[in-house]
């Protein structure tokens, strides 16, 4: 179990944080990445299978992890049959020998293969170190950029990390705390986590990663209040001001970096970054060509309401309208955008029900994450956490009502 344990901890990290993609483009990889995880992902899903198979469990508990996460996988799996069946749609994308066409079936399988990986408690068990790690990793890498401009970002002017691109950084490295945090049992710990991501966004410069840094630490009090209000009524100001403190810091330190002109600091679009996240006004208003998009794809929506367009149509345009909700309703039309709700919805009702903190704090990430990127559910990271949250969530209900010992959410 110790070798399962080990080949999945390097699959998530790899797969997580992207550097898969970046080991496979120098070269270290002798597979690429969609067939990386898949040669691991398959076996260490047999396993699972074939430990709940031998006896006394004679695949029970399989059995209950699939019933219990109906309310993800049914939608996930609408939402699926829609692409494949907009996919005959005139105007559908074949483009790169079908790759946006077998884009949602490839997430659909990364989903099943955690959903089923996330079964063993050895896995379960180890998600919020996971969640340190790629979140340490993330972050030391884009420190590196901040240093050294471009190493690893395809940007020579904002800081990426692994992650290559600074906004998926962001991303992921909030994702990660979802995991990292321990939701109230270990205060240091979580400041510890809010103080690391907090810094780590801000070095992206990305708008989105700032706005949702700060409604994961809204959704992490949320849970605190609903969850933990006797232990954490006194000490809920805490992470408040903590947070404050280090995004007032991280910000003077920033405007001090730009000053002195060091490494990717000294670009323009550091100084024009900087500057927003400083300005509410350069905040908000900069953002004038995505509300244009918004208004371009609403028309694109209004032509045809409940056909849309295809599968993959948007990506055959100049841009992409970054927004997931958009991008669904113009590619698949209503029937796609109300698959996409309801996978949200479904996993927010199996979260709530199972008082699960990890999963909810990162659905309000990833539900955030939609509004601003058409690219949502390209990144393997994704579906495998939808899979391992959903798994955890369904067997920390299970083991309770059995009266088992209980994994810690964090």
């Amino acid at each position: 179990m110790r070798v399962v344990e080990f080949t999945f901890a390097t699959l998530f990290l790899l797969s997580f944080t992207q550097t898969d993609r970046l080991l496979g483009r120098v070269g270290l990889l002798p597979v690429g990445p969609v067939w990386l995880f898949l040669l691991v992902g398959v076996p260490l899903a047999g396993c699972a299978v074939a430990w709940d198979l031998s006896a006394p469990r004679n695949g029970r508990q399989i059995l209950g992890l699939i019933a219990g996460a109906l309310p993800v996988i049914v939608p996930f799996a609408a939402l699926v049959a829609v692409a494949l069946l907009w996919s005959l749609h005139p105007t559908a994308n074949w483009s790169e020998g079908g790759h946006h066409i077998l884009l949602l079936p490839f997430d659909f399988a990364v989903f099943s293969l955690s959903l089923l990986i996330g079964n063993l408690v050895i896995i379960r068990a180890r998600l919020s170190q996971l969640g340190i790690m790629a979140g340490s990793l993330l972050a030391v890498t884009v420190v590196a950029d901040v240093i050294s401009p471009g190493l690893f970002s395809n940007q020579m002017s904002r800081a990426a990390g692994v992650a290559e691109n600074s906004n998926l950084a962001a991303f992921l490295t909030l994702s990660a705390a979802c995991l990292a945090l321990s939701y109230g049992r270990s205060l240091s710990r979580d400041l510890a986590v809010f103080g690391l991501t907090g810094l780590a966004v801000l070095m992206t410069f990305s708008r989105t990663g700032m706005l949702l840094y700060l409604a994961l630490l809204l959704v992490y009090l949320i849970i605190l209040g609903l969850f933990r209000p006797r232990s954490s009524s006194r000490r809920i100001w805490v992470p408040v001001a903590f947070v404050f403190m280090v995004l007032a810091l991280g910000l003077g330190v920033a405007r001090l970096l730009v000053s002195l002109e060091v490494g990717v600091f000294s670009r323009s679009v550091a100084r024009q970054r900087v500057g927003m996240l400083t300005d509410l006004e350069s905040f908000v208003e900069d953002d004038d060509d995505r509300l244009g998009l918004v208004r371009s794809y609403g028309e694109l929506i209004a032509t045809a309401p409940l056909a849309g367009h295809g599968t993959g149509y948007s990506y055959g345009l100049v841009w992409g309208p970054h927004n997931r909700f958009l991008q669904a309703w113009t590619n698949l039309g209503f029937p796609g955008f109300l698959a996409y709700c309801g996978l949200l919805l479904g996993a927010l009702a199996l979260f709530v029900s199972y008082r699960w903190s990890p999963g909810l704090a990162y659905l309000a990430i990833l539900a955030g994450w939609s509004f601003f990127s058409h690219g949502v559910l390209e990144q393997r990271s994704v579906p495998m956490m939808l899979g391992l949250l959903t798994a955890a969530a369904v067997c920390e209900r299970r083991s309770k009502a059995a009266g088992g010992e209980r994994l810690p959410q964090g």
